[in-house]
């Protein structure tokens, strides 16, 4: 085997990509990373790290976590209410995204990945029993590749992937404001519903500044930067306030349709799947968790290309349960404005404290949709004719 030829080229140096690169070096699988960013590479992200995706990590993340919450904000603006949310363990890490992803890809790295940055991907053609990927540079050939280049990579267009998939617009700013005003908003994430039209606001706190978005979670036909603007407002941020302040646009993917996680040889992971969080537009822990289920089929059913499809086709079908129960109750959250305020008024603070729950890995989607006696019999149509 020459410095060309791999067992599995990945495709993204973000979370999935790297998270896969680990535990496929880590079983003795000669692994390429090609990221066509120099590395380490800016992210655009509100960096909130829930306890679902440390879990996964077989490494802790604590050399590059800024700041630990145990307690969330939830604001609902239409009808003036507010749930605290607390939690004797962490609710959210807060890092930078930079920082999270080189680190996990150092990690592969100490273990014999092999990364390229800087090598933008030109094409991906299957070969035979392999793949052969071709960047701007050179061209290499494997067994099996992974495409985590997320929402605006190669692989989504290159495959048609977004053809499932609703790409909602965010926009996150890194603030750095005066003492007084951060210490208004450092011990707490705080989340604002009512406010964007079918979205919701963010404030996180990092080390030195703090995180500020916006995001719409369905298709709305207005401006994300003017309610940006109308959010900053609201929060009492202002010219008089703010120090510095460092504005990024991005996509967040949903899938709405039918998943199509593998092509032949070439599994999709992260970004790719659209497998974003439909309520609170996480995607971290998916990103790792496709990554490593990834990584996972190809280790256990190598070279065998049809067990490793069906084995990580039923993997992510898994996945996917879980993502459409999410769904189900962004319907709810991010549907019909009096069916959003009924909810809230009445059963926001269960409501918030099931988000927690769920990130911290004390309830699952799927569970709270299938037990009538959880959470959700309080959305049952029934209900709202019965007040």
């Amino acid at each position: 085997m020459n410095n060309k030829q791999f067992d599995v080229i990945i495709i993204g140096g973000g979370v999935a990509g790297s998270s896969a690169a680990y535990d496929l070096v880590d079983a003795g699988l000669k692994v390429l990373v090609l990221e066509k960013e120099k590395l380490p590479r800016y992210k655009t992200c509100g960096g909130g790290v829930v306890l679902r995706a440390v879990n996964l990590l077989p490494f802790n993340i604590n050399p590059v976590v800024q700041i630990k919450i145990f307690s969330a904000d939830v604001f609902d603006q239409e009808n003036k209410l507010r749930f605290i949310i607390k939690r004797n363990e962490p609710v959210i890490y807060f890092v930078m995204r930079s920082d999270l992803d080189n680190y996990i890809l150092s990690k592969a790295s100490e273990k014999g990945v092999i990364v390229y940055d800087q090598s933008e991907v030109k094409g991906i053609i299957t070969s035979g029993n392999g793949i052969e990927v071709k960047t701007d540079r050179q061209t290499f050939s494997s067994k099996y590749v992974i495409a985590a280049d997320g929402a605006t990579g190669i692989s989504m267009t290159h495959f048609k992937l977004n053809q499932n998939i609703n790409r909602v617009p965010a926009v996150e700013s890194e603030i750095t404001v005066d003492e007084k005003t951060y210490n208004r908003f450092k011990d707490v994430a705080r989340f604002d519903f009512g406010f964007v039209p079918h979205g919701y606001g963010w404030v996180f706190p990092k080390r030195n500044h703090l995180s500020v978005g916006v995001a719409f979670m369905k298709k709305v036909n207005q401006s994300i930067q003017t309610w940006f603007s109308k959010y900053l407002t609201l929060l009492e941020l202002s010219k008089g306030n703010i120090i510095d302040e460092k504005k990024h646009g991005y996509v967040i993917p949903l899938i709405r349709g039918k998943i199509n996680c593998c092509a032949g040889r070439i599994l999709f992971a992260g970004d790719n799947l659209g497998f974003a969080d439909p309520l609170t537009a996480e995607g971290i822990s998916y990103a790792i968790e496709t990554g490593q289920l990834a990584a996972r089929s190809i280790i256990n059913n190598y070279p065998d290309y049809l067990k490793v499809v069906r084995s990580y086709t039923s993997d992510i079908n898994i996945v996917h349960k879980e993502v459409k129960s999410a769904r189900f109750l962004s319907e709810v959250v991010y549907g019909p404005l009096a069916l959003r305020k009924f909810i809230f008024k009445h059963y926001g603070n269960e409501l918030s404290e099931l988000l927690a729950d769920v990130t911290t890995e004390k309830k699952k989607y799927s569970e709270v949709v299938k037990d009538p006696m959880n959470y959700l019999k309080l959305f049952k149509p029934s209900n709202f004719f019965q007040r």
